[in-house]
C-alpha cells in the first residue's frame, strides 16, 4: 500500500510546499534557458543583477500566490490522494496560461506602448500582478480536481503557520512593492539598470521584513495563508501613504535624514500592516492549542 496519501494527511504542508517550491525551480530553470539561449555577443552586455533581483521579486510572488492557494484549497478539500498528478497539471497548466497571456495581453500592451518605454514597464508590471493570479486562480483548482479529495479536517501546526506565513507574506509582499515601484516609474523620470536593481533590492528588504515578523509572532489559528495575504497587500499600501507626503516635503529634508527615514519605512511598514492583521485575526477567530 502506498504511504504517500498518508504522509500528506499528516503533514498538510507538505504538497502545498512542494509545488510552489517547483513551481520556483521551474521558473528558474527557464531563466537559465533563456539565458543561456542568448547570443555570447548580447550576453556579455546583460547586467544579470538586475534581472535577478527582478525574478526574485517576480517570482517570490507567483511562489507565493501559489503556496496560499494551495494551502485554502488542502484547508477545504484535503490534501490531494494523487500528489505527484496534482503537481504535474498545475505546473503544465500554469506555465500554458503564462504562455497563452504574453502572447496575447503582453503582446497587445507592446502593440499599444511599444514607443514609450516607462509607460510599458508600469503597464506590464500591472500585468505580470494580473498574470500571476490568473495562473494560480486556474491552474490550481484544476490541479486539486484532478488529484481527488483528501482527509478533512486539517490541523495545521504551530511551526507551518510559521512557514507559511514568512513565504506567502514575504514573497507577495516583495512583487507587490516591486510592482508599486515599477508602476509610479512610468509618471516619473527614473530609468537605467541602477534604478531597476535599487526597486528589486528595496522590494526584497520590504519583503523579508515581513517574513520575519510572520515567522516570529504567527497567526494562533487556521493555515495563516490569508492573513499573511493581507498584510502583503497593506503593506504597499501603508508604504504609499508615507511615500505621499516625502514626496511633496522631502526636498526640505537633507540627504541622511531622507535615507533613515526610507530605511525607517521599510521596516515600519510591513511591521505595522503584519500587526494589524494579526489584533485583527485574534479578535475574529478562536485561538489555536498551543503546539
Amino acid at each position: 500500500m502506498s504511504l504517500a496519501p498518508t504522509a500528506a494527511a499528516r503533514s498538510p504542508l507538505l504538497v502545498p510546499l512542494a509545488l510552489a517550491a517547483a513551481l520556483f525551480a521551474a521558473s528558474a530553470l527557464l531563466l537559465l534557458i533563456g539565458a543561456l539561449a542568448v547570443p555570447e555577443a548580447v550576453r556579455s552586455e546583460l547586467k544579470l543583477a538586475p534581472i535577478l533581483l527582478q525574478w526574485l521579486c517576480k517570482d517570490g510572488l507567483l511562489a507565493g500566490l501559489g503556496l496560499a492557494v494551495a494551502c485554502v484549497l488542502t484547508q477545504r478539500r484535503g490534501a490531494p490522494r494523487r500528489p505527484i498528478g496534482a503537481a504535474i497539471c498545475a505546473l503544465l497548466l500554469a506555465f500554458a496560461v503564462a504562455l497563452l497571456w504574453s502572447t496575447t495581453v503582453d503582446a497587445w500592451l507592446y502593440g499599444r506602448l511599444g514607443g514609450q518605454r516607462r509607460e510599458l514597464e508600469a503597464a506590464f508590471a500591472v500585468s505580470g500582478l494580473l498574470k500571476a493570479a490568473a495562473q494560480i486562480a486556474v491552474a490550481w483548482p484544476l490541479a486539486w480536481w484532478i488529484g481527488g479529495r483528501g482527509a478533512t479536517p486539517v490541523a495545521w501546526s504551530g511551526a507551518a503557520r510559521r512557514a507559511i506565513g514568512a513565504l506567502v507574506g514575504g514573497g507577495v509582499c516583495a512583487g507587490l512593492v516591486l510592482a508599486l515601484q515599477q508602476g509610479a516609474a512610468g509618471f516619473a523620470a527614473l530609468d537605467g539598470d541602477g534604478h531597476r536593481s535599487g526597486m528589486s533590492a528595496v522590494a526584497l528588504a520590504v519583503g523579508a521584513v515581513l517574513a520575519l515578523v510572520a515567522g516570529v509572532w504567527p497567526l494562533r489559528s487556521g493555515h495563516g495563508a490569508l492573513g499573511a495575504l493581507a498584510a502583503a497587500a497593506l503593506t504597499p499600501l501603508l508604504l504609499l501613504a508615507a511615500a505621499v507626503p516625502l514626496a511633496l516635503y522631502g526636498q526640505a529634508l537633507e540627504l541622511p535624514m531622507l535615507i533613515a527615514l526610507a530605511l525607517a519605512l521599510i521596516v515600519a511598514a510591513p511591521l505595522l500592516a503584519w500587526l494589524t492583521v494579526r489584533a485583527l485575526h485574534r479578535r475574529g477567530r478562536p485561538v489555536a492549542p498551543a503546539d
